[in-house]
């Protein structure tokens, strides 16, 4: 498995940053997500709402690259923008 970290920036302010290990892009989009799920700590953080986002974003377009980079995606959803990066790459995929 690679390292993703993963750059999210909600509407309501700020930054949060965090990192999940997956196969690919999708999937480390699936595992922040579940990790969003449990342990968000964003204020007025809307559960219901951000997992039906998710799911909604994965049937209609899933992570996109970024043109001019490499190893880089990004995801719109209703409440926030977020950025995945391929930041490590494990020998033995």
């Amino acid at each position: 498995m690679d390292t993703y970290t993963i750059i999210a920036s909600p509407d309501a302010g700020g930054v949060y940053i965090s990192q999940v290990r997956a196969v690919s892009p999708l999937e480390a989009f699936l595992r922040w997500s579940d990790k969003m799920l449990e342990e968000s700590t964003l204020p007025d953080f809307n559960a219901r709402q951000f997992k039906e986002d998710v799911a909604f974003e994965v049937e209609t377009s899933g992570p996109v690259a970024v043109d001019g980079t490499e190893q880089v995606w990004c995801l719109s959803l209703v409440s926030m923008w977020v950025h995945l990066v391929k930041t490590a790459v494990l020998d033995g995929n």
